[in-house]
């Protein structure tokens, strides 16, 4: 299967379809991919009523999404990909406003140069990735590990962000396994998008 933007397409209504599946937008954008039971060359495609929805969001790229139909692609990722990805969701994720990410940025930043040289993209796949992104590997490192601590652990209490009261930030922490989750998916969704 060839992955490149000059393969055989058939046009329908508003997109493109590619020979290898790739459906783009009217703007060339990739929008999605055939589902394994429709072939380039069957009949469905050929028919003047073949409709095709697509998502025309790609932050609308599910996580599942990307799960069943982009597993079998290579992705390339420079060191730079990682850590704005890290920080984007530490940040997202963190019950500050301005949390401090400097030692986990860092710590992060010298297990991802151990892979990824600067300046020099490395090729990853779905599982080469996932186990290079996860909530193992973010719990060995201290610094990344300590942010699934809250500061004050002692006469934590059950509350939840709907409380009128307002949250103590300090007895709040960030999920190791949500974190590494929501990098994993970020950095396949910006490659997948682009």
């Amino acid at each position: 299967m060839c992955e490149c933007d000059y393969c055989p397409t058939k046009k329908l209504n508003d997109v493109e379809v590619q020979e290898n599946g790739i459906i783009r937008n009217s703007k060339g954008r990739l929008i999605g991919r055939l589902v394994d039971e429709i072939k380039f060359d069957s009949e469905h495609l050929n028919s003047d009523e073949c409709e095709i929805k697509t998502n025309e969001r790609f932050d609308e790229l599910t996580n599942h999404d990307i799960s069943t139909h982009y597993r079998d692609r290579e992705y390339y990722f420079m060191r730079s990909d990682f850590l704005g990805a890290f920080s984007y969701w530490v940040v997202a994720q963190s019950p500050y406003d301005v949390p401090e990410l400097t030692p986990a940025l860092k710590a992060f930043e010298k297990m991802v140069s151990n892979k990824i040289k600067d300046g020099i993209p490395a090729k990853f796949t779905y599982e080469s990735l996932k186990q290079f992104i996860n909530e193992d590997i973010f719990e060995v490192i201290p610094e990344i590990e300590i942010l699934n601590h809250p500061k004050i652990s002692e006469g934590v209490g059950y509350q939840n962000r709907h409380n009128e009261l307002p949250m103590n930030p300090d007895y709040d922490f960030i999920d190791l396994g949500a974190l590494a989750r929501n990098v994993f998916f970020m950095l396949l969704r910006e490659s997948i998008t682009q």
